[in-house]
């Protein structure tokens, strides 16, 4: 055993090969999750609450409100309300949710829909006492409420014009990587691996004392820690290896100039033709 067992490598291997809707694990993949995730609580609401239900509104703070637009955060909350997961999207989900009918971007209650869009997005204030400064907070509301998604509103407003019509919110935390905390969360409780080490000189002395290869190791870690199956730990990680290949291939398939404002050029297919990358991408 370490000689520090609470610094004990614990981390899935799966939270660290993330795939997803670029640019940024943090402004992308982070509010996709907290879409999902409010998705899912509020499916488990009574059912005189979501009888009730009209609106819903996603007010984006700090970090995500300065550069939620050009980051795509916006499109990405919508799309994890809809229940698109990061790592099965279509990669060109957060471009086609410009193009999509509204009538056709919802929020499903299960038998009951309320049309959700960029109209739902607010952009709240940078300055903030929040934990982290990813923060966004989304409110299921009892009236589609109107408002300027231009507004920068404050917490500290005397008077929030939402709060007659709050039925449900919960406040989310995007802390980095993809990783999503919310208020009062707490930490789920972790499987103690067969192997444990907290750093390289002593997993090098697990190798070397239990004779195992290193591959060997850390699928009988990731095993007990993310309750897989040897099988399925392979198959993901199959299906990581296929999304960064087709990355790769659209990268390298086309030319012109980077979404946004910057006017950044792309420049995989140039390098290509130097030859800098393989023949087989």
């Amino acid at each position: 055993m370490p000689a520090n067992s609470d610094k004990i490598i614990t981390t899935s291997i799966f939270d660290l090969f993330k795939t997803g809707p670029g640019p940024s694990s943090s402004h992308t993949i982070g509010p996709i999750k907290a879409g999902v995730d409010f998705s899912r609580r509020i499916k488990m609401l009574d059912c005189s609450i979501l009888a009730q239900a009209e609106g819903l509104r996603v007010r984006l703070f700090v970090s995500l409100s300065a550069t939620g637009k050009g980051h795509g955060t916006d499109r990405a909350v919508i799309a994890g309300l809809m229940d698109n997961d990061p790592s099965t999207c279509p990669p060109t989900l957060l471009n086609d949710l410009l193009n999509i009918p509204q009538e056709k971007c919802v929020l499903d209650l299960g038998g009951k829909k309320i049309n959700i869009g960029l109209k739902n997005i607010e952009y709240g204030a940078v300055n903030h006492n929040f934990p982290y400064n990813n923060t966004l907070i989304i409110y299921l509301l009892s009236e589609e409420y109107s408002f300027s998604n231009e507004k920068v509103v404050t917490l500290q407003d005397s008077i929030d014009p939402l709060e007659k019509y709050i039925l449900f919110s919960w406040e989310y935390y995007s802390i980095g990587g993809g990783f999503l905390q919310w208020k009062n969360w707490t930490a789920p409780r972790i499987v103690m691996p067969p192997h444990p080490y907290n750093n390289m000189a002593e997993l090098l002395l697990q190798i070397k004392e239990k004779d195992l290869h290193l591959h060997r190791l850390l699928i009988q870690n990731e095993m007990a820690i993310s309750g897989l199956s040897e099988e399925k730990i392979n198959a993901k990680l199959g299906s990581i290896i296929n999304m960064m290949k087709d990355t790769a291939a659209r990268g390298v398939a086309v030319e012109g100039t980077l979404p946004g404002h910057i006017g950044s050029k792309k420049k995989s297919k140039k390098i290509k033709r130097t030859r800098r990358f393989s023949r087989n991408i």
